[in-house]
């Protein structure tokens, strides 16, 4: 029972290699647990699931321990598809108990528990089993009992050296229904029975249950003293330490307490006792104070409050207290962090928000502007540098013609050729372009061996047509001209002789005044016709 002697006799173990050597750890398991008069005999095997040797006859071994009441459970380092995975399970499954893998050493502590707490519960004794109280029962209650009615079920167990047994069964266990101890400052009580469900029994009928579960629970809590005006002293634990709230009664004559009450704190740390703590308390609503008193560790705290202002009330000590786990580990309750966000909310003036698909459509509109200006510096630009590119070459609408013609040829519709023409050229098309000729018929631009012209070579046509066309207008109008002055002269000699105006009549055989000889045109038709056909012959020279 020395610590140091064991901790001796451990740093003298020495690791030699060679595997898990399963079956002598099974054999010396239960050679020890058959020494053993406990109720609950267990074996829990740790092995590698890689690494698991010398099964050794491990069936007949765990085969007498199931008749010797011993069971068995394997907790595996590794996976399940380990070499010696199947080998553990057999043990397991042969031994009773159950069978666990995992890779995270980590989580071995809580599989040794869980174990444990499985095989545990194979105590709970299902069977109705009567029961006596003993004289204990008077000292924590101040009652009388009869004797009480069978129970329908318990949990196995024994008591503590230290603890006060105040209800044994009857049956051959001999195990304790109540039983209570001290604690440090506090108080330990524990009913092994059901108190309301399947397994009560007759006790749930019996005249005197409720009144004895009340007495025991009268006495874990401690004697309290009464306040007056109908105030109430109440303590949680909470978020790590203890709250002690001060409800006053809301309908009191007072308006409130000449002096704010005081909790005197005692902890105890283990056999250390700590120095007392004295926190005022403060007002948390109308009608309540509230003073809170931290909690760390394993300690265990006694409140103590203290009227300032009623000296003749002493004061009040409620219950001890301690933490059930560390703060760390403490679970988390039902909403608690909800309601946290949603007061988080209301202090910032925030909104909850829990569904997300809800966040846009409640958010406002707000107008954007953007900056167009640069943008549409560069879009004038280039429509500049288009407008250029057009009045010098006229590639812009050629290419877009070409491009028409080829969308016309692969799409046959006949509305998108017409608007795509119109686009291009300004004018429905229905067809190609033709010139007038000068005998009145039509002839598409192409050259003398029948291919069409480039656009190129088709616009330098129109061009010199054009040219051409300004000045056999020109010509036509100064014939025009000479016509009319000719015309002014004829009238002015109606007043001279006959003789000599038979002499100024010109003769039927004399060449008619319009200039055929010379070549020069008739009418400004003529002129026009004679100019392209002559820009037509220059072309075709030059090709």
């Amino acid at each position: 029972s020395d610590p140091q002697t064991f901790a001796a006799r451990v740093m003298t173990i020495e690791s030699t290699g060679g595997g898990i050597y399963t079956y002598q750890a099974l054999f010396r398991s239960v050679e020890m647990l058959q020494q053993s008069r406990s109720n609950t005999r267990h074996v829990i095997l740790f092995a590698d699931a890689a690494d698991a040797e010398e099964p050794g006859q491990y069936r007949e071994l765990l085969a007498r321990a199931r008749e010797a009441g011993i069971t068995c459970s394997v907790i595996g380092l590794g996976t399940e598809r380990d070499s010696d995975a199947e080998f553990l399970k057999d043990v397991a499954l042969r031994g009773g108990g159950n069978c666990y893998f995992s890779n995270d050493p980590a989580e071995l502590p809580r599989l040794f528990t869980q174990d444990t707490f499985v095989m545990a519960r194979q105590t709970f004794i299902e069977d109705a089993t009567p029961f006596r109280l003993t004289g204990g029962m008077a000292t924590l209650t101040g009652q009388a009992f009869p004797e009480p009615p069978a129970l329908g079920g318990y949990n196995l167990c024994y008591a503590r050296p230290q603890a006060l047994v105040s209800g044994l069964t009857s049956d051959e266990y001999k195990s304790p229904v109540i039983a209570s101890w001290q604690r440090g400052l506090g108080r330990v009580l524990a009913y092994t029975g059901q108190v309301d469900g399947k397994y009560t029994g007759p006790m749930a009928a019996w005249d005197k249950y409720p009144t004895m579960l009340a007495s025991l629970a009268r006495w874990t809590m401690g004697s309290g003293e009464r306040l007056p005006d109908n105030m109430l002293l109440t303590q949680e634990i909470r978020d790590g330490g203890c709250v002690v709230r001060l409800h006053l009664d809301p309908e009191r004559e007072d308006a409130s307490l000449d002096a704010a009450p005081r909790v005197i704190a005692i902890k105890q740390r283990g056999a250390l006792m700590l120095d007392p703590e004295t926190v005022e308390m403060r007002w948390s609503d109308p009608d309540t104070l509230e003073a809170v008193l931290p909690l760390a560790g394993e300690e265990t705290l006694v409140a103590t409050l203290s009227l300032q202002d009623r000296a003749e009330t002493p004061p009040v000590s409620l219950s001890p207290v301690c933490l059930p786990y560390s703060p760390e580990f403490r679970p988390v309750e039902p909403g608690q962090g909800r309601d946290a966000l949603a007061e988080l909310a209301e202090i910032t003036q925030g909104r909850e928000r829990i569904d997300l698909s809800e966040i846009w459509g409640s958010l406002k509109r707000v107008p954007r502007s953007f900056d167009l200006s640069k943008w549409l510096l560069f879009a004038g630009m280039a429509c500049f540098l288009i407008e250029i590119l057009q009045r010098r070459t006229g590639l812009v609408v050629a290419t877009w013609q070409r491009f028409a013609a080829w969308l016309a040829r692969r799409f046959p519709w006949q509305a998108v050729s017409r608007i795509l023409a119109v686009a291009g050229t300004g004018h429905e098309s229905r067809g190609p372009r033709y010139d007038s000729q000068p005998d009145g018929s039509a002839a598409e631009h192409s050259g003398e061996d029948g291919k069409k012209l480039s656009w190129w070579s088709r616009r330098r046509i129109n061009r010199e047509q054009g040219a051409a066309l300004l000045m056999a207008k020109k010509r036509a109008t100064d014939r025009t001209g000479d016509t009319d002055t000719a015309a002014g002269q004829g009238a002015s000699t109606q007043g001279q002789s006959p003789a000599n105006a038979d002499a100024s009549k010109p003769s039927a055989k004399a060449p008619p005044p319009s200039g055929d000889a010379s070549g020069e045109p008739k009418t400004m038709l003529d002129a026009l016709a004679k100019a392209r056909q002559a820009a037509k012959d220059r072309t075709r020279e030059r090709e």
